[in-house]
Formats: C-alpha cells, structure tokens, sequence
C-alpha cells in the first residue's frame, strides 16, 4: 500500500489494521504471465485523473486519500481537460509545478485502441496529446514473416526501423490547444486495406509512440502422423490456408494438397525448445 497518498485516518481504523498489505514484488508467475505490479501510481492517476474531469470537488474519495494529494489530482484534472477556472486552479500549484505541467509533453495511445481487426475491417486508433503542434503520424506496413524469421520472436513495438521508410506520413495540426490542455485525436487509417501486421507511429514535439495493429490473423493446430507433425494453418473464417508455409531451422515446409504442412521427426538426440514461423499470404 502507498502509506504516502492513503489518508492517515482510514489508516487507523482497526479493520483496516488488520489487512495485509499488498506485495508489490509478489510474483504469480506459476499461475500467471502477468509481469510484477511494482507501482500502481499511474493506474491510480489515470483512474483519478478521468474520475475528477467532471467533478465540483474531489470530496467522493477524501475517505480513502490524503487531503493533499487528492487536492493536487483535482487540479491536475481540471487543468489538463480544459475545465474549471484555469488561472484559479494553477494559482493553487507552485510556480515551479504549473510550469513543469504546463511544458509536460505527452503522445499516448488509449488503452481502448484495438490490437487485433478483423481483415476487413476499417481501421481507427485513437491518440492523446499535450503540448503539441504538429503530430506526425507514420504507417510502417511490416514483413511480419520475414522480422519472426530474424529475431525469432513476434513482431513488438520496440523493432528497429532504421533506414526503412514509412509507407504514408501525415502531419496533424494540434495547434488549437493551449500547451496546458490535453488533445483527443481520432485517427482513421483508410491507407490500411490489406491483412497483414502494421507499425504505427505518432511522434510530436521531441515524443514518439508506438502501436502494432494486427489486421487479420492466423492460427495453427498440429497432429502427429506417421511422416511427421502434421500442421493445419487456418485463416480467421476457420478454412485451412493452402499455401501456407512454416519455417524451421531455416527450413521451409509447405502445405500439401490438403492443406497440411509435414514437418519431419528429427533425429536430433534430446529436445531444446525452437522457433516455427507459419504464413500464409501477407499474415504471420
């Protein structure tokens, strides 16, 4: 428990006493992949921060917060939407405070964006912005076959894009909106047609955001026969992808005439887990 932002009062109360604090080191990595929770402030000050936008005061969490620290979240809220008195809310924060908010720079993806859309689907994501004129928006339309090849992992938003270039650029005029104030941008990607795995990337005022959207996808299902592990790669409808391709070793297996890829037993002494890739058209 954060003892710093609790009020000390419900702190005292003996039923509360009497709890465990959470552990935020704990690990369930046995039962679950979830990573270590560590700090919960940003949650709590997103959660807060949404909460207290709409608010006439930040009483309806006094119970459970210290008065100061709650205070200060109100008027981070009101600051950044653009709502309440601003030259009053800012005259509560040090000058030291309101300065550092007011040159904070932020390009946020929502959490509500989707990472995965039907193949057909359109495509939109939305992005939030502080303290920015002019966001460039970059489309990279990955090789997603060729990256799970190289690396031997999945396609994240950390990939190197070194020499590549996007295969569309936009540049968004955000400068309707005083530095202080937060910035909503919808995004439709009508350039995004075709299946396959894309990188997006919003940069403004020195600040870069990343987001991999996966449009369509593949899954994989195997059975062991008397020549090999048999593998079936399906599309999203569910029908078996006939020119599907799986890579091993370097090796590349293609799909039969019934659509299943044969991978011959090794004879390799002992196991060692490896990388397969499976692809079918512009998916991975």
């Amino acid at each position: 428990v954060n003892h710093g932002r609790m009020n000390p009062d419900y702190l005292k109360k003996a039923e509360i006493r009497e709890l465990s604090a959470a552990d935020w080191n704990a690990s369930f990595s046995e039962v679950s992949s979830m990573l270590l929770a560590r700090n919960d402030e940003p949650l709590v000050t997103d959660y807060l921060e949404h909460l207290l936008e709409d608010a006439d005061t930040p009483d309806a969490f006094a119970e459970w917060l210290e008065h100061g620290y709650l205070e200060r979240k109100f008027i981070l809220a009101k600051l950044l939407a653009g709502k309440g008195n601003a030259a009053e809310l800012g005259g509560k924060l040090s000058p030291m405070e309101y300065q550092t908010l007011k040159d904070r720079v932020e390009v946020t993806w929502l959490p509500t964006n989707p990472k995965l859309v039907a193949a057909d689907a359109a495509v939109a994501l939305d992005v939030r912005v502080k303290n920015v004129k002019d966001l460039r928006v970059s489309i990279y339309d990955i090789d997603a076959a060729a990256v799970c090849r190289s690396l031997k992992k999945g396609v994240s938003d950390t990939l190197a894009l070194d020499g590549c270039a996007p295969t569309a650029t936009r540049v968004i005029d955000c400068s309707d909106q005083p530095p202080l104030r937060r910035k909503l941008v919808h995004l439709a990607f009508d350039e995004v047609k075709q299946p396959g795995v894309y990188m997006i990337e919003c940069a403004g005022n020195g600040v870069c955001t990343r987001a991999i959207l996966r449009k369509g996808r593949l899954s994989a299902s195997s059975r062991v026969s008397a020549a090999g592990v048999a593998v079936a790669v399906r599309g999203e409808d569910g029908s078996v992808c006939k020119d599907a391709t799986l890579w091993l070793d370097g090796q590349f297996y293609k799909a039969g005439e019934n659509g299943e890829i044969i991978v011959p037993f090794s004879s390799a002494k002992g196991s060692s887990e490896k990388t397969a890739v499976v692809a079918s058209g512009r998916l991975a």
